[in-house]
């Protein structure tokens, strides 16, 4: 989206979609996305990651009912659960939003040095 000469000392707190330490599951939806002449980018992301975590509370309550899959999110029973981009939780701050169902993910980041993208999970 710039110049390559102004590619540099730029961070992004978001995946490089194109890395290679993206999970499995991420390449395979590229490689679906590519196929299709879609622009393969974050945004093609956000589905997979809800629908992933959806599925994970759906198992775990064992239904489809959406008060049964809420039920079992606001139980507790479901502490973390997997995103695609590494191990997730819950945590919204339910005093101040009054519910718990914001999940909280790995922090990404992307930096852009010399017109070159590096990305990492960051701790």
């Amino acid at each position: 989206m710039i110049k390559p000469e102004y590619a540099h000392d730029i961070l992004n707190a978001a995946p490089d979609v194109n890395s290679d330490k993206m999970l499995p599951i991420v390449k395979e939806l590229g490689e679906l996305v590519k196929a299709q002449g879609t622009s393969w980018e974050m945004d093609s992301l956000h589905l997979l990651d809800a629908f992933s975590v959806i599925g994970q509370a759906i198992s775990g309550a064992g239904s489809i009912e959406t008060d049964k899959v809420l039920a079992y999110i606001d139980s507790g029973a479901m502490t973390g659960f997997e995103t695609i981009y590494g191990p997730g939780s819950w945590n919204s701050h339910p005093e101040v939003y009054g519910n718990n169902h914001c999940g909280l993910k790995p922090l990404l980041m992307s930096t852009y040095m010399d017109g070159k993208v590096t990305f990492e999970f960051v701790e």
